[in-house]
Formats: structure tokens, C-alpha cells, sequence
């Protein structure tokens, strides 16, 4: 039978319409999935990590698959997913069928959408290794917690039934119907209950002249006693063995997500059934950390079958994780733990050194740096300068004379608050600072700064020199009203 399906296949023959799931199934007719490359990879830590499906050793004919000696990324199984859902069955799993993960697909550098390349798979331990399981692509369920497992042809018209009950290890058939009702007709899905926990399904489609097909199917008929020694699992009188999820990483450690999780299941070879009622034992422990417990930080990425995080570049590292005063080289975390990864001790991951972004990625908070420095210091030039002042003078509106003896040393804080509240004025057009009241006058011109207008503009310079207290006999008001903008602040006279 499954050399006639292989030939049948390789013939090319026509493929009917589909009801309810497209036309034309397992001919592509989306040129963009024809036009690009694609791959079907794994991960046992939520993304921490990825790596190729391992391709079978041999096909369901027992024949070789020539991947010996050939890198993963030449060879390895490649499975169609939910977006293949017109022309294959997607890879399919449910937690009550612990382990169990079935798909159609091919084995080579990519995924393929052929008819005659495409075959259905079945993996035991959770995806780590996969044999095929017939020639063709089938449509599939699961029941009895995954102790039978019911597919159709998917691509032919058919009539014929394949199911296992011992996890694929060997397969049987049937057909549904009897006389004339035995025609062929096109399988659309087979169903079970929810919680796929039974072992009655139902399998429906239609045939050539558009006719809906029902056939509701009682596995109960097979005859099997109920599978026994749960709470005895491993021992050579229960029907039940345990079993823990690995990523084949280490042979003796069985630890995902920082856990290592043991459940008990039904031996493959017992002829049994579990029931409706089965309630499956788990038990679950601690490990200690490694680097598969860790996933890359942003801005760093690891390479399909690696657990080293590598510096992605500057375009890949956020602009807010970047130290904004950097020189040369930073530190910054490669790793982050998986979320929900439940680990404890052993390796821990050290920060590393990234190369600081060139000086363009970050002109314009350099320019924004540098400005404050040069204003610094600019202040402190002009402290040093305004702190000689002697004499006297009048006090007449918005000018101030420093008068009698003042501290030799020019205060800097003061110099700096001052010139924080005079950009404070520009939000508002009525402002307190340091105990004063500010207004805008446009008709009362003001000192300026002599050396501060070196640097900035009159507005700035003549603010400043205001509000520091610090004029100078002979520098009026006359000399910084050519220079001073049509709007300047000031505060009431008297006010010091």
C-alpha cells in the first residue's frame, strides 16, 4: 500500500477540490512562498535558543536518507505550519498526548510544497527526534491521550483509515463504508472531543458530486483492557513508563526552563487503553542555571545550534541602553534570563564589553554636552573678571552697583542658578525665581555682560548680568540696548 501511494504520488495526479480548506491542495499557487527560502527550526527554552529538526535516519520504506556527513542547514526535516493550512496539515500537538508532535513535510535544505516530496511525520520526545510515519501527506487526530493516533489521505480521494495505538511503531487500516458507499471521497478533517481523551472520532468530507460524508468511527471495538500500574510506572507489571522532556544538550540531565519535569505515560507497547478518566502523574524539580536557561539581551543575537550571544552592532542596540557620556567601550549585560525559567544557581553571564557608536549616532547629544561645558566655563571665565569690580553707583531701574567690599570668590552656584532661572522665564510669560517676581519689559533696556556677550547672545548675557548683581561702574544701560532683543525680562527696582 505504501508503495502504490509513493507512485501515486509521484504521478502528478490532479488534486481535486477541497471543501472548506482552498482548492487545489498541495499545489502552491502563492509565488511568494515559491520565491522564498524557508526553514523550520525549534526551541526548548522559548526562543532562548534554535536549532534544525533532526531528519530521520531512514524513510517509512526503511530506505537511507542521504544526510550523512551533510550540516544541519543542508539537511534536516522542514514541516508546514498554520499558514500551509490550504495544502498540508500543520505540525500538531496538545498537551494531553505528552510528547507527541506530528506534521507534514519533507527532509532536505527547505521546506518544500511538491506533492510527491511530502510525507507526515511523528515525533515521541517532543520534537528532539522524528521518524516518518507514511508516504504522503495525511490529515491526523489524536486520542486516548495520545495512545491512538487516526489519519486519512489528505491530497487523494480515499476511503481508507491508518491508525496506530502504539505511537506509531506500526500501523493498521481499514475502510469506512460498505458496498456502494465505500467511494472514494475527499477527507476534510477528522475530529475527537476537546481534550482529546476519547476514543471515538468523527471524519467527514465530500465526494465528486458535492455530496457531504460523515462516518463517526468507535476505536472501543478494538477491544483493549484498561492500561494499569500508574503509580508503578518503570516496573515491569504497570503498562506505564516515565518520561522527561530533553533537548538532547545532555544525555544525563533532562532540564527545560530551568526544570526538569517528569511524566508518566503509557509504554508503547502496551496493548492498552488509558481512558477517559486517566489522570496523567507529573513530578518536577529544580536544576541549576546554564547558558541554556539565558536568552540574548537587545542588541545581541546568537546563530541557529549556538548558545553564545553576540554583539548585534549599532544599529541593533537600542539608542537608550547606550551610556549617553561613552568613550572607547561600555559594559552592558549579553544575557537575560528565559522568562518563566525556573533554574537556580550555576552559570551566571558577565557583562561585556560594546564597542562605543560612532560620533554621528549621537551628535546631537554631544552637541547638547559640549554647549553645557563651554557655558560652564565661560561662567567661570567671566566670574573671575566681574569678582575686580570696586566703587559705587546709582541704582536706577533694572541696574545694580555693587557696593562696598564682596567676596573676592564669585559663587558658581549662584551663577548657575541664576542662568537656570532665567531659561525657566521662557516658559511662561510670568515667573518667581529666588524670591523675585519677573516680567517682560520690551521698553527698559539692560547692562549686559561684556565677556558673556562673547559667547552668547545679548538676551542671555544681559539676563545674567542682572540677575548676579555684579554690575560694574560705567557699564549702563545705553551699552547693551543695541544688542538687546525687543522682549527682555526684568524684575521691580529695589530687589536685589
Amino acid at each position: 500500500m505504501a508503495d502504490q501511494l509513493e507512485d501515486e504520488a509521484a504521478d502528478g495526479s490532479a488534486v481535486d477540490q477541497k471543501h472548506g480548506r482552498g482548492f487545489n491542495k498541495g499545489v502552491s499557487t502563492k509565488s511568494a512562498k515559491e520565491e522564498r527560502t524557508i526553514r523550520t527550526v525549534i526551541s526548548f527554552d522559548k526562543g532562548g535558543a534554535w536549532k534544525y529538526l533532526k531528519a530521520p535516519k531512514v524513510d517509512s520504506l526503511g530506505k537511507p536518507y542521504e544526510c550523512a556527513g551533510k550540516p544541519a542547514e543542508e539537511c534536516a526535516l522542514h514541516l508546514h505550519g498554520s499558514t500551509s493550512w490550504d495544502f498540508y496539515a500543520p505540525f500538531y500537538s496538545m498537551e494531553s498526548s505528552v510528547g507527541i508532535i506530528m506534521g507534514t513535510g519533507n527532509v532536505g535544505s527547505s521546506l518544500r510544497f511538491e506533492p510527491e516530496v511530502t510525507n507526515t511525520y511523528v515525533s515521541r520526545d517532543g520534537g528532539l527526534t522524528w521518524f516518518e510515519a507514511h508516504k504522503g501527506a495525511f490529515i491526523y487526530e489524536f486520542g486516548d491521550h495520545g495512545g491512538l493516533i487516526v489519519m486519512a489521505d489528505d491530497l487523494h480521494k480515499t476511503s481508507e483509515v491508518v491508525f496506530t495505538w502504539n505511537e506509531g511503531q506500526s500501523w493498521f487500516d481499514f475502510k469506512v463504508g460498505s458496498g456502494a458507499t465505500t467511494t472514494p471521497f475527499d477527507v476534510d478533517n477528522i475530529i475527537t472531543e476537546p481534550n482529546l481523551t476519547a476514543t471515538t472520532f468523527i471524519m467527514f468530507g465530500t465526494r465528486g458530486d458535492a455530496a457531504g460524508v460523515m462516518y463517526y468511527m468507535a476505536f472501543d471495538a478494538l477491544g483493549f483492557p484498561a492500561c494499569s500500574g500508574a503509580w508503578a510506572a518503570d516496573s515491569v507489571s504497570s503498562d506505564y513508563e516515565t518520561w522527561s522532556a530533553s533537548d538532547g544538550s545532555s544525555v544525563s540531565d533532562s532540564c527545560m526552563l530551568g526544570a526538569q519535569t517528569t511524566y508518566t505515560r503509557r509504554k508503547q507497547t502496551s496493548q492498552c487503553f488509558n481512558g477517559v478518566q486517566f489522570e496523567r502523574p507529573v513530578e518536577q524539580k529544580k536544576c541549576t542555571c546554564t547558558e541554556q536557561d539565558y536568552a540574548c539581551e537587545m542588541g545581541f543575537l546568537r546563530s541557529v545550534g549556538s548558545t553564545e550571544c553576540v554583539y548585534g552592532g549599532t544599529d541593533m542596540m537600542p539608542a537608550r541602553l547606550v551610556p549617553a557620556m561613552c568613550s572607547g567601550s561600555y559594559k552592558a549585560p549579553a544575557y537575560r534570563k528565559v522568562a518563566g525559567d525556573k533554574c537556580e544557581g550555576g552559570w551566571h553571564p558577565e557583562q561585556v564589553d560594546v564597542p562605543c557608536p560612532g560620533a554621528a549616532a549621537h551628535l546631537g547629544s554631544a552637541k547638547y554636552a559640549l554647549g553645557g561645558v563651554l557655558l560652564l566655563g565661560a561662567l567661570y571665565v567671566c566670574s573671575g573678571k566681574l569678582s575686580e569690580g570696586r566703587g559705587g553707583g546709582s541704582k536706577n531701574f533694572g541696574e545694580f552697583t555693587a557696593k562696598g567690599s564682596w567676596a573676592p570668590s564669585f559663587d558658581m552656584m549662584s551663577m548657575v542658578a541664576s542662568l537656570g532661572g532665567f531659561l525657566a522665564m521662557f516658559s511662561s510669560k510670568s515667573r518667581s525665581f529666588g524670591g523675585q517676581s519677573y516680567r517682560p519689559a520690551t521698553d527698559s533696556p539692560l547692562p549686559c555682560l561684556p565677556c558673556a556677550a562673547r559667547f552668547w547672545p545679548p538676551s542671555l548675557a544681559c539676563a545674567i548680568w542682572r540677575r548676579s548683581s555684579l554690575a560694574r561702574p560705567g557699564h549702563s544701560a545705553s551699552r547693551c540696548a543695541s544688542r538687546a532683543p525687543s522682549a527682555v525680562w526684568s524684575f521691580p527696582s529695589g530687589g536685589g
